[in-house]
């Protein structure tokens, strides 16, 4: 019924988040808000799977959370940083220890951190909770080669 990994890897990242808000969309019955901007053309499988995943998995505890309310994605590259965010209007994160939350935030944190991301989880000042998951990209192509050399 959801979309497989392999399948994603014709798609631009920008079409795989908002496929990700579409299928959310039609299997919670709740509404997701794209700020999607301009990003790169094109980003390794690995990336792409992680901010799949990233993505659904924001989405899903914004749901049982937040209720589905005020869910977005926002996503962005400006200079070399590729940043993804998940935010929902709910009453947001009450305490420090929640940001390392149970087993799928850690598994997000380290998946992003495998990557060579950041992970951060907050409590926005206006309500609710922003995921967000930040690349440097030279800085993963750089720990690619190495690896390959």
């Amino acid at each position: 019924a959801g979309l497989a990994l392999p399948q994603i890897e014709a798609l631009s990242l920008a079409h795989t988040l908002r496929m990700v808000a579409r299928r959310h969309e039609e299997g919670s019955d709740t509404l997701v808000r794209c700020d999607i901007g301009e990003l790169p053309p094109a980003v390794r499988f690995s990336l792409k799977a992680c901010l799949y995943r990233f993505a659904q998995e924001g989405l899903n505890n914004a749901l049982r959370h937040a209720s589905g309310s005020g869910q977005t994605i926002t996503a962005g590259f400006k200079g070399d940083c590729l940043e993804v965010s998940i935010v929902d209007a709910g009453p947001g994160i009450k305490t420090p220890c929640a940001a390392h939350g149970g087993q799928g935030l850690t598994g997000l944190r380290n998946r992003i951190e495998s990557l060579g991301g950041k992970f951060c989880i907050g409590a926005r000042p206006e309500g609710g909770t922003r995921l967000t998951a930040r690349f440097q990209l030279s800085q993963m192509a750089s720990e690619m080669e190495a690896l390959h050399a």
